[in-house]
């Protein structure tokens, strides 16, 4: 807006007169284009966002974008009379696959203002379906136990007994077997019913249901969400696939599990466990890397670098990330994103990032919910003003939640040690990816002598 500051710059406003002018002159300018453009030339160069590594180039064709978009229509998870909300950058695959299908469909689409505002906004445009990364539901998830919990009275210490049978219930369903007790009853009558109206409204009262995706969803997520009567469809694919290689289906959801492959997309499962994918929405090439190309597409299948099983139904359980696999010194292979998730449904913590390769042992960096912690402290005789990350009751606070998921782990696959950062990860921090996943080997730099100290003593190893 405005003068342009020097030659380099240019109004918006001039810049449209421009075109306006050039198209009086070149009136069938744009029929050409769009007639030359092959199905497979490049749409889009999306960069991978490196979280272990360089940031590659993912050349995407018209074709993939295409393909991507009929076979999720096809689906019926997007329909022309649904309202999207749409927080995602457009920059990333994800979101780069839901505006193909807003674009096929026809919805109706609506953008946040900010993440800030993400409920504001769902309560002003009232839309039905919502694509979200799992830190969304974590926040959620929080948020509501965190204000149940502090609710005084009976009706807190009922919400407490919810929560404690929601734990058995999601650790027996985990589990695979059944679970039933009276205080899941009681959640189940006298919580959650109130839960869910809550949180329809929040969010316009016309959700038909949640995508999830950009990284795995937590069970106990999941199974909350679930039990409050709201629809999580989770999906899974990478920049280098189109983002949507495989979700489950409205009505045939299997929590923990992202669903079978959608129409024309080949899954099969190398002797290594890695999720080889084929089909129309595999990407062209990187960049301007032959070398990396021919590394991960090798007669035809992409090498998605992720680890999985398929089920008798064909629906894929995604186990870990093969590049993020710990092995420990002793030769154990430890899935962190698993331990990660268990420990981010405390409502304290906000992040977490294990650590342990070619260690000893495992250990742990954790973030704090701020405003969360602020509360629980002010609730705990902690005095104002003191640094939280660093007081002995929030420090043996977090460590309740650390024993509690070791003692579901196998010996070698327990945090032994933690330490509490005195600020979050961030977007803005460098410490983020755009949809919110750590940058592992980032931060493993900047955190070198915290994770360097746990194993100084040489104490804590199996």
């Amino acid at each position: 807006e405005g003068r342009p500051a020097d030659a380099f710059e240019r109004s918006l406003a001039d810049l449209e007169k421009a075109g306006v002018e050039w198209r009086k002159t070149n009136p069938q300018a744009h029929d050409a284009r769009t007639a030359s453009v092959a199905s497979d030339a490049p749409a889009s160069f999306i960069y991978t966002s490196g979280t272990t590594g360089n940031p590659k180039g993912v050349v995407l064709t018209h074709a993939n974008w295409v393909y991507e978009a009929d076979a999720v229509a096809g689906m019926q998870i997007v329909r022309p009379d649904d309202v999207l909300l749409q927080f995602l950058p457009f920059a990333h695959s994800f979101a780069k696959v839901i505006q193909a299908v807003w674009f096929r469909t026809g919805a109706e689409g609506a953008f946040v203002e900010s993440l800030e505002k993400i409920m504001d906004n769902a309560s002003e445009v009232r839309p039905t379906i919502m694509p979200a990364v799992p830190r969304i539901f974590e926040k959620a998830f929080n948020t509501v136990v965190s204000k149940g919990l502090a609710t005084p009275g009976l009706k807190g210490k009922l919400f407490q007994l919810a929560m404690e049978g929601f734990e058995e219930y999601s650790n027996a369903r985990d589990a695979g077997k059944e679970y039933s007790g009276l205080k899941m009853v009681i959640a189940r009558k006298l919580i959650f019913p109130k839960l869910k109206a809550a949180l329809a409204e929040r969010f316009g009262g016309r959700m038909r249901l949640f995508v999830s995706g950009g990284a795995p969803l937590s069970t106990k997520i999941a199974y909350f969400f679930e039990q409050l009567g709201f629809v999580i469809l989770e999906g899974y694919g990478l920049t280098e696939t189109s983002a949507a290689s495989f979700v489950n289906r409205p009505g045939q959801v299997k929590i923990g599990t992202v669903g079978p492959a959608i129409p024309g997309t080949e899954v099969k499962i190398a002797e290594d466990g890695e999720i080889l994918i084929k089909g129309p929405g595999v990407m062209k090439e990187y960049y301007r890397n032959p070398e990396a190309t021919a590394e991960a597409i090798k007669g035809g299948w992409f090498y998605t670098g992720d680890i999985g099983q398929l089920d008798e139904q064909g629906r894929l359980k995604i186990t870990d990330r093969k590049k993020d696999i710990i092995v420990t010194a002793g030769g154990k292979n430890v899935a962190p994103q698993n331990l990660e998730n268990d420990l981010k449904t405390d409502n304290l913590v906000s992040q977490v990032m294990v650590h342990g390769d070619k260690r000893k042992f495992l250990s742990a960096l954790v973030t704090l919910n701020e405003e969360n912690a602020k509360k629980w402290a002010a609730e705990n005789g902690v005095p104002p003003g003191a640094a939280l990350h660093q007081d002995p009751r929030v420090i043996a606070r977090i460590q309740r939640s650390v024993d509690a998921l070791n003692a579901k782990q196998a010996s070698y696959s327990t945090i032994k040690k933690f330490a509490i950062i005195p600020k979050d990860f961030t977007v803005e921090g460098g410490e983020l990816t755009p949809t919110l996943k750590v940058k592992r080997k980032l931060v493993t730099q900047q955190y070198k002598a915290v994770l360097d100290a746990f194993y100084a003593d040489g104490k804590g190893g199996d």
